[in-house]
Order: structure tokens, then sequence, then C-alpha cells
């Protein structure tokens, strides 16, 4: 069907209740302007992108199992968590440079010890819980390898660090947060390149014994692995 930008602005309900049987295709001054669709899985996943934007669309949640089927047949780099599919961008330079620094600081501290660091593109399936998920942490620490299964993880890490973007900053300050928190995460640092700073939570039996800020004038230790430590000048210079 075709209508015009003003008869639809007018009586958009109508239009909406019209989607179940055709396409509305929407002109203004006689040219096409926009195309509005029945909503689909894939429509889904390809509008709520990793922007701000996203975390305002009134989108149809989606299962685990949904996201799941989804997910094995596309290349696509995707996060579930509470029904809703963000499609992830990709990482700045400076995302990746304070990576490879944190990195090479976990590789180091965790080498022949029972703990790994694993850093994205690498899934972590919060699938036995009441509140399934599916993320990709930029770097986490695994000391339950016996929830590796089939060559996916299982389990729930004991330090996950996320590094901001624009683009991720809600999901990673608020929906993560609580995700970690609720799934019994030990650790979490968010990583503030913007601002130089480590916004750090510890969690001990999922409540919240330890929250702190840290600048680039600081050193984080972790409260878990004794000895593990961060120097901000030098990741932040």
């Amino acid at each position: 069907m075709i209508v015009h930008s003003t008869d639809f602005k007018t009586n958009l309900g109508k239009y909406l209740d019209m989607l179940e049987e055709e396409d509305i295709y929407i002109l203004r001054n006689g040219q096409p302007v926009g195309k509005l669709t029945q909503y689909t899985m894939l429509t889904d996943l390809d509008l709520l992108k990793e922007n701000a934007n996203a975390y305002n669309y009134n989108h149809k949640e989606i299962s685990y199992t949904e996201f799941i089927q989804r997910y094995e047949e596309t290349d696509e780099r995707l996060e579930y968590i509470d029904g809703r599919v963000y499609a992830l961008s990709s990482p700045t330079h400076t995302h990746q440079s304070i990576i490879g620094f944190l990195f090479n600081i976990f590789y180091t501290y965790f080498k022949g010890k029972t703990c790994q660091p694993f850093f994205a593109p690498y899934d972590v399936h919060f699938e036995t819980s009441d509140y399934k998920a599916c993320v990709q942490p930029d770097i986490f620490v695994m000391c339950d390898k016996e929830n590796v299964i089939d060559e996916k993880y299982y389990g729930t890490p004991t330090l996950v660090v996320e590094v901001l973007s624009p683009a991720s900053r809600t999901k990673d300050m608020l929906t993560k947060l609580n995700l970690y928190w609720r799934e019994g995460v030990c650790e979490y640092l968010i990583v503030d390149p913007q601002n130089k700073v480590i916004h750090y939570w510890c969690f001990k039996d999922k409540e919240v014994i330890m929250q702190k800020e840290f600048n680039n004038k600081d050193t984080f230790k972790s409260n878990f692995f004794e000895g593990l430590k961060i120097d901000l000048s030098e990741m932040f210079k």
C-alpha cells in the first residue's frame, strides 16, 4: 500500500494494524521516503545497533532460543541481554590499545596459574541462570574451565573488563553491570578512556562489597587476585 506522509502521520494506528496484510510505502511530495514493514527477528537485529538510540527503540523482545538460532546463522558479533539483541560496533584504535595493554598484564600475571584470561570476540553464555544471556566481554578471567563444553563457555567469569566507547556507555554502565552482578562475577572493571578513569565493583555472594573509582594517577589493585595491579598512568598516557 502507498500512502502520503500527511495521511500516514494522521492515521498511524490504522496503518500499523494493516501491516499484518501488507507493507506500507510512504510518499512525500510524490517521492518515496520510507517503507514500514511488519516486525521480523532480522529487522530487529538490524535496527538495534550499538548506539545511543538503540536503547530507546521499542522493539519486540525475543527468547534466548530464538537468539541462538539466529546467531548460529550469521557472522555478526551479537550480544543478548534481557531479551534484547545488540549488534556490536567495530572497536576504535584507543579501545584496542587499552585492551592490548591490559591483556599483556593479565597474561603475565595468570601465566602458570589455574585461571586464564581471554579477550573478545569470545562468547560467555549465561545459559543456566533465570535470565539467560550471551555477551562478549572485552576481557574476562575464567577460573572454571570445566564449564567449557563443545568449545563454548557456559560458566561465570571471575573478573570482567569492559572498555567504554560512546556507543557502548549505557550498556556497559547499566545493563552489563546489572548482568554481571546478578550472575555472580566477582570483579567488574569499566575502563573510561575519555575521562581516564576505571570504575570498579567488587561482588561477593551477589552483594556489592566495594565500589570505587580510580583516576589516571592511581594504581588499581585487585581484591580477589593478590598481586594483580594496573598502573593507570601507564595505561592512559
